[in-house]
């Protein structure tokens, strides 16, 4: 797994999507293909592409055409309308000639990441649009778009990415189950905000910043399962196999859940106070 951390072989060309009409960014692989896959990505609550530069730029450094949507950045942006723009940063490049102009995306193969609150974006706008092919929740949020009630109409294959001790293990955790298509759900020691990439000083006052150990170990996953759908690459079947484990990560199936759900209650059991166990045996005669 080690490699996929690291940059691909491909040097990239970035740019805007103004050209467009849509606020955003765009990475292109410098390679000889006509075609490439095309992978959107979506941004966490405030946040917009220039905290994911690194990580956009590696994407697009294995073959992918990378676009990210700047939408929905604001305090109170309306997620309704983000999950239309992470739409919209899709339709911008179909018809574009890209990087040295001889590149363009191949429709047949579209994939969707978020991160955060992103992550349900990428997952509502699954539901919605039949031809994605792959999908990438990366420590996925509640959002009011209703994820969760969305993914059960979603038929790509997805991988999701959560943490030891998240206080968002739940939503990941039914994304999973409720989960149309192929689904695997990997659990790995990471920050959640860990992906932004930003000022380490923000940490101290709560706000997100950036992680190294997180921002590799979630490339190397993605970068791995994408490969695996959009580029059809067989020595990377494994990122996409619910029933492979991957050193470092923790696959989160049902016999999981339930092992977690059981000991979970057998610890309440045990923190229960005597005289509470005596009563409740004293109500039930």
């Amino acid at each position: 797994m080690g490699p996929l951390g690291r940059r691909g072989r491909f040097d990239i060309d970035f740019g805007d999507l103004g050209f467009a009409g849509v606020p955003g960014k765009v990475y292109v692989p410098r390679m000889d293909a006509r075609r490439a896959p095309l992978l959107a990505f979506a941004h966490d609550w405030t946040k917009s592409s220039k905290h994911y530069q690194d990580t956009l730029k590696h994407f697009a450094s294995w073959g992918f055409i990378v676009v990210a949507t700047d939408s929905g950045s604001g305090f109170f942006a309306k997620q309704a309308s983000y999950v239309d723009a992470l739409s919209d940063s899709i339709e911008a490049v179909f018809n574009a000639d890209l990087g040295s102009g001889n590149l363009r995306p191949d429709t047949g193969r579209i994939g969707v990441m978020g991160h955060g609150l992103g992550a349900g974006a990428a997952t509502v706008l699954a539901s919605y649009r039949t031809d994605i092919s792959a999908v990438v929740a990366a420590f996925p949020k509640p959002v009011a778009a209703g994820a969760v009630g969305r993914s059960s109409l979603v038929s790509a294959p997805g991988l999701i990415i959560s943490a030891d001790g998240s206080e968002d293990a739940a939503e990941a955790m039914w994304l999973g189950q409720t989960w149309n298509g192929e689904c695997v759900h990997r659990r790995v020691k990471a920050e959640e905000g860990g992906l932004v990439e930003g000022n380490p000083l923000l940490r101290g006052v709560g706000l997100a910043s950036g992680d190294h150990k997180t921002q590799v170990l979630v490339r190397r996953l993605a970068t791995g399962f994408l490969l695996s759908e959009l580029a059809g690459d067989a020595e990377y079947a494994a990122f996409s196999d619910p029933e492979t484990e991957i050193p470092g990560t923790t696959l989160v199936d049902g016999k999981l859940i339930q092992k977690e759900e059981e000991d979970a209650l057998a610890k309440e059991a045990k923190e229960v106070p005597m005289w509470q166990t005596v009563a409740r045996a004293a109500i039930k005669r």
